[in-house]
């Protein structure tokens, strides 16, 4: 935990003990940024009456009540989530949580209802949730997580309380990699830039052995010619191609920032440098452009669920036009 969210668990410490918590909270922040994991400190703090420094220092797994609140099965901290194949979260969920949050808390002081992505409710569940955030009663709290508040209604927004989550430097997460992971430096800088300073997202990244996999994404679409089942695979596995034009979109602004001389500290593929350097001389900025154009064009089509198979051809095109 960084800084920033160590001073945000001791304001919540100080709101808790003095009795001004607000009835409902909307944490913002970038996707796997600590705003989940902070809801759950918040719970251990109201319910299980530990400090924040016990938090920080690891001693909540010592008490009863914070484990079972860290392991998702106290009776009174619910988190509310898309479940796996779910698109959104449907207004029988939001109705249950209404319901629950009627009732007195079985064993705590509060009945906590952590929304997870909470812009992935429905109209009509976020509509339902209305009242709820209207007419709260006493021994509930809501917290509403997002990393997308402008698509969450204005009205569900307006009735809660924002707390916004910011990133770390890179370097910061570079350094936090290598410490507690034993990430090598490479893998590290190139995963602390990737994740854009999200040190939740970069572990993820690291577990799931995503370096190996860009430099497969690279030699595939950038290094060999004859890769039609390669396109065939990207056209029709959303994830992975999403995943294959980040990739690609990172390393042609490296590209890019050689052309235009930037120093090579700020690479995100340093691994890779001496391809790099041989790349930016076989390029024009005009051409460079048209890659990194078709790249956010052809994401966007498949954001928007569109045949993507023709641009990712024009794609391979434009990344074999060079000098």
């Amino acid at each position: 935990m960084d800084k920033s969210q160590q001073d945000l668990l001791r304001r919540f410490e100080r709101l808790v003990s003095s009795g001004r918590m607000a009835h409902a909270y909307l944490f913002i922040g970038p996707s796997l940024v600590g705003k989940t994991t902070m809801a759950f400190h918040l719970a251990k703090l109201i319910n299980a009456g530990i400090s924040a420094q016990d938090i920080l220092d690891g001693r909540d797994e010592e008490n009863a009540v914070a484990s079972r609140i860290e392991a998702r099965n106290h009776p009174d901290v619910q988190l509310i989530e898309l479940e796996e194949e779910e698109t959104s979260i449907k207004i029988q969920k939001v109705r249950e949580l209404i319901g629950r949050s009627q009732l007195r808390p079985f064993e705590a002081e509060k009945k906590i209802f952590i929304v997870r992505d909470a812009e992935t409710m429905t109209t009509d569940g976020a509509n339902a949730l209305l009242k709820t955030l209207e007419e709260p009663t006493s021994t509930s709290l809501l917290i509403l997580t997002t990393a997308h508040p402008e698509k969450i209604l204005s009205t569900v927004r307006s009735r809660c309380q924002a707390v916004h989550f910011f990133p770390l430097l890179p370097a910061d997460v570079e350094k936090e990699l290598q410490k507690t992971s034993g990430v090598q430096e490479e893998q590290a800088h190139f995963l602390a830039l990737y994740s854009e300073g999200c040190l939740g997202q970069a572990l993820r990244l690291h577990e799931e052995k995503f370096f190996d996999r860009k430099n497969e994404i690279i030699d595939n679409m950038v290094y060999k010619r004859n890769n039609e089942n390669d396109l065939k695979d990207l056209g029709s596995d959303k994830g992975l191609g999403q995943d294959t034009l980040k990739v690609l979109l990172s390393w042609f602004r490296d590209v890019m920032l050689l052309k235009i001389g930037v120093e090579e500290s700020r690479l995100m593929n340093k691994d890779r440098i001496l391809q790099l350097r041989q790349e930016f001389q076989r390029y024009s900025v005009e051409q460079l452009d048209a890659c990194i154009d078709q790249i956010v064009e052809t994401f966007r089509m498949m954001e928007e669920n569109l045949n993507v198979k023709i641009p990712f051809i024009l794609l391979r095109e434009k990344i074999w036009a060079r000098l």
